[in-house]
């Protein structure tokens, strides 16, 4: 079997969720088809994270393989805002995977219900990337009609967590040094985003909603459907077969959302569960541990909150604070 090409960009922040969406990926595909990782990752992403996500591809798939290829610099002087630079990292893709005509991207907050044959069969034509149109910023571009890139503003506007990108025609384009310049511009609202839907204009190619479908409220979808963004036929095929579930809005590891009783199923499929539950899902449990001078005295006491651990001497004066092992 070939394998199928797929890229996840992260950094230490976020690398439990790669792992949950590679442990989906790989068991929802029984053995169907192999698959080719690549992590563009930053370099504080340390051996141990690495090590735990290259053992979840080895217990599915010994023919599938993950390769980890450090970020670069590039677009370190780009316009965060609230993000971080690991959002411009699936941009850096042309150029880190310059041996690959076509990859498929994916964010890490998601679920895979099906392999990725169907998707890696769907061509691309003369189309430089493809992906699903976005819930959230159809209802926002709108209000960029007076703006410099008001081209922004139609219905085939894109969401960048899950896409297929025509890497070959990218670099032929040169698209990626302008893609490093635009980011320097404050006037996005999502800019990796824009970036990709302002520069690929005409050369688009929107999925099926069942493709990358976030678990919103039917209400949610009403504008979508109203305005013939999608189907009624798409949006049902979506919620009854979703090939890939975004969680793009809420987080199931944060809150109680639609369909994140799945999103779970495979974080208890991980070996890092029960750390990523503490850290992720129940961040205000505390365990409280004291270390007893001559068996009777409580000199320190240790009390665990997620990811950090502070200590207190006879249990009232802080002293110092570290981070869990695992993270």
């Amino acid at each position: 079997m070939n394998k199928i090409n797929i890229a996840f960009c992260f950094d230490e922040n976020v690398w439990t969720l790669a792992g949950v969406a590679m442990t989906s990926l790989f068991h929802n595909s029984k053995n169907k088809c192999n698959y080719h990782v690549y992590c563009i990752v930053s370099m504080a992403v340390n051996q141990f994270s690495r090590r735990e996500l290259e053992a979840i591809v080895k217990k599915y798939d010994h023919q599938s393989s993950i390769t980890f290829l450090e970020a670069n610099h590039d677009f370190d002087q780009s316009y965060f805002d609230q993000f971080t630079v690991g959002m411009y990292y699936r941009l850096m893709l042309p150029k880190l995977l310059p041996h690959l005509d076509k990859i498929i991207y994916s964010d890490v907050d998601v679920i895979f219900c099906e392999d990725l044959l169907e998707v890696d069969r769907i061509d691309l034509g003369d189309n430089w990337i493809a992906g699903v149109k976005d819930i959230f910023n159809l209802s926002t571009v709108k209000t960029r009609k007076k703006k410099q890139y008001k081209i922004l503003n139609d219905h085939q506007y894109l969401c960048s967590g899950f896409l297929i990108m025509n890497l070959k025609a990218l670099r032929e384009q040169n698209l990626y040094g302008t893609w490093i310049e635009l980011s320097k511009n404050t006037s996005f609202n999502s800019p990796d985003q824009d970036i990709l839907n302002y520069t690929c204009h005409g050369k688009k190619l929107p999925l099926p909603l069942k493709y990358a479908f976030i678990p919103m409220g039917t209400k949610d979808y009403d504008h979508c459907l109203s305005e013939n963004i999608y189907s009624k036929q798409e949006y049902e095929e979506a919620i009854n077969r979703p090939i890939i579930i975004h969680f793009a809005g809420c987080k199931p590891w944060k809150s109680t959302v639609h369909l994140s009783e799945i999103w779970w199923i495979h974080a208890q499929m991980t070996p890092f569960f029960d750390i990523f539950w503490l850290s992720q899902r129940a961040p205000y449990v505390k365990f409280r541990k004291k270390f007893y001078l001559l068996s009777c005295i409580p000199f320190l006491t240790a009390k665990i909150t997620g990811i950090k651990t502070k200590y207190y001497l006879f249990d009232l004066i802080p002293i110092f604070k570290t981070k869990n092992k695992r993270f």
